[in-house]
């Protein structure tokens, strides 16, 4: 069967969906939209150039834990924390994993997931 003759179309590409949100109130405080193979760290800069409010901390996933996203939240707001889960390749001792729930409890590092819900 022909595309033509049903009126398919070609697949449209994948967008993908940069937000920035405030834990404490949910609400929505920057957005960009790239193509899908654009890195996430890269949006860090234009999202934080959109947020009008004093930032206390970025929380991000391992995508986040980037030289540059460190070195221009320490530019753009000293005091505030880098929120970030250690590299996928960073060393790991035996308690790794107890250390690490205990790690994203008390750094507030799960309120993220609720951009994601």
């Amino acid at each position: 069967m022909s595309d033509q003759k049903h009126g398919t179309k070609k697949r449209r590409p994948l967008r993908k969906l940069h937000i920035g949100m405030d834990a404490v109130t949910g609400r929505i405080v920057a957005a960009t939209l790239t193509d899908r193979g654009v890195d996430d760290a890269a949006q860090a800069g234009p999202l934080l150039d959109q947020v009008a409010d004093p930032v206390t901390a970025l929380l991000g996933d391992g995508a986040y834990d980037r030289n540059s996203i460190y070195a221009d939240m320490t530019a753009r707001y000293p005091k505030a924390g880098v929120i970030v889960p250690p590299r996928v390749d960073a060393g790991f001792s035996d308690t790794a994993e107890t250390r690490r729930l205990s790690w994203q409890r008390d750094s507030g590092y799960n309120l993220r997931a609720l951009v994601e819900a």
